[in-house]
């Protein structure tokens, strides 16, 4: 291939996500960092399928290897796709001039994005270097390669850079397409990542049991895989110590801390997929149970479209057809009990559990375990201000209008009475059985079931006596409000939830939403 055709091939990417949403301009400009990594529409499949096949193509890169033998690709680059770690380490050390804070020449060393996928030196080890000229489990190039990650990291390369389909190396090396290589350096990357906002700024040293370094302030360097440690140039001393990030904390009037910053497993790509939604998509169970097991990923980020590792595993019969779905699965109820014992009952006031507790007349929120308790919690605790918003949240409701006679139901997994199965046969007319069970008064509250199926499927709402039934449709008003209290409900890992409704003379149905129930029948 000629440097003429490799153009024209980088020309039609170029024009590709142009066409596709994406800021070319701004790539064109920031050469060291992610440039334009905006979201696509929800919705828009056409789009995303253009991002996919340009992430599963590797863009410009096939041609660049196979054909061109890395020759447009920078030295550096070259060494460390190669693993050759004393080209990087002396690439580096002839940028890295000034000892107490990074200098402009390394940062750009180790962050320089190249190819159409914008790859910057660890995303080209963990995407190009896992198959590197077919070597792929050749032991010693990648012990080479890891090398390399440990040393970028050492210096302070980025861990969360993200590509142009935004990219981490997590979905890279924890994706559907892993290697031991990729799938080890991405580990050190996520260990890495915890601590990377501190890199290049002022710290101060706490805590420590050398209590003649605590309050010494310093710049943050590089982290140091094998000790878990960052390198930190004291200021006054003119030197550099290894020191654990649990000892480091921004100094002075720098207030910004990383508590809303994801984790590097939790980081979405521009289709807001995770690498833990993609092993569901390839079947990565192995890997799935480290993301899992090991880094504690979400299973509850959804991508542009609204699905989440949670809801995609928990489609009909998708923990009983692959692996990954039973690891999601179990992960859910293992946190949802986690969740609920951390939620269960204790006094709001003293924090003593128990289950003879006492709830606030006014707000039905606020437990307690003895008088006193409540007492001191109304006077002094805050619920004096905190109970009124509380109760306005308790009489927050939903109300649906019975629909006309000529409205056909929708929604086309309803259940059949008398067995509680799934039936494919929809109800004729929705307002067949949009009608108050004829076991309740007017005005008497009786409670429901909402189930939930899909992001963007209807809820299915029914009595327990199956007279009354209904679907409700997403553009539907309350629809949001309802799925957003079946989505929170941790006790059947958000599929279904149980409230209160009535029925008023004039045929409406009014959903309490603040009397939300584990479980009635």
């Amino acid at each position: 291939m000629s440097l003429a055709e490799l153009s024209r091939i980088r020309a039609k990417i170029r024009q590709d996500l142009i066409n596709n949403g994406t800021d070319v301009n701004l790539n064109d400009v920031d050469l060291y960092g992610d440039g334009d990594q905006s979201l696509l529409p929800a919705g828009d499949k056409v789009r995303q399928q253009v991002y996919r096949d340009l992430y599963a193509s590797g863009g410009d890169v096939p041609y660049m290897m196979e054909q061109l033998q890395m020759t447009e690709f920078s030295h550096f680059a070259q060494c460390c796709i190669s693993g050759h770690v004393e080209g990087v380490r002396e690439c580096i050390e002839n940028a890295d001039t000034d000892a107490a804070r990074p200098s402009q020449a390394l940062v750009q060393l180790l962050e320089k994005r190249e190819t159409t996928q914008r790859l910057s030196p660890l995303l080209m080890i963990l995407s190009i270097g896992r198959s590197f000229f077919g070597l792929q489990g050749n032991r010693s190039l990648e012990a080479k390669q890891l090398e390399v990650v440990k040393l970028l990291l050492k210096y302070g390369a980025r861990p969360d850079a993200r590509d142009v389909c935004g990219k981490t190396v997590c979905h890279y090396g924890m994706g559907a397409i892993v290697t031991g290589m990729a799938l080890k350096g991405a580990g050190f990357c996520v260990e890495a990542h915890k601590s990377s906002h501190l890199f290049g700024r002022e710290v101060e040293l706490h805590s420590l049991k050398n209590e003649e370094l605590n309050g010494v302030r310093g710049v943050c360097r590089g982290y140091v895989v094998d000790t878990g440690r960052r390198a930190v140039y004291l200021l006054e001393k003119k030197e550099t110590v290894g020191i654990k990030p649990i000892h480091l904390k921004l100094a002075g009037p720098q207030s910004t801390t990383d508590t809303d910053r994801p984790k590097l497993v939790d980081m979405q790509d521009r289709i807001g997929g995770v690498p833990l939604l993609e092993t569901y998509m390839g079947g990565q169970a192995d890997v799935a149970d480290i993301l899992l097991e090991e880094h504690h990923a979400s299973i509850d980020i959804a991508d542009v479209d609204g699905f989440s590792p949670r809801s995609m595993a928990m489609q009909r019969g998708a923990g009983f057809m692959t692996p990954v779905a039973k690891l999601i699965n179990k992960h859910a109820v293992k946190r949802d009990r986690a969740e609920k014992k951390k939620n269960e009952a204790t006094c709001s006031n003293c924090s003593k559990t128990g289950t003879s507790l006492s709830v606030c007349s006014k707000c039905q929120s606020t437990q307690y375990c003895c008088k006193e308790c409540h007492v001191t919690h109304w006077r002094s605790g805050g619920h004096k201000e905190e109970c009124p918003k509380l109760s306005r949240e308790k009489q927050e409701i939903v109300v649906l209008e019975r629909p006309p006679p000529d409205v056909k139901n929708t929604f086309q997994s309803t259940f059949q009475l008398g067995g509680g199965k799934f039936t494919s046969q929809p109800v004729a007319h929705a307002s067949a059985t949009f009608h108050k069970p004829s076991h309740v008064a007017v005005g008497e509250q009786f409670y429901i079931k909402i189930q939930a199926e899909g992001p963007t499927a209807p809820l299915l709402i029914y009595d327990k006596s199956r007279e009354f039934r209904t679907s409700v449709e997403p553009s539907t008003p309350g629809f949001d409000a309802l799925r957003n209290k079946v989505k929170s409900d941790p006790t059947s890992n958000g599929r279904k939830t149980y409230m209160k409704c009535s029925f008023d003379e004039q045929g409406r149905c009014t959903i309490y939403l603040g009397t939300r129930s584990a479980k009635t029948w």
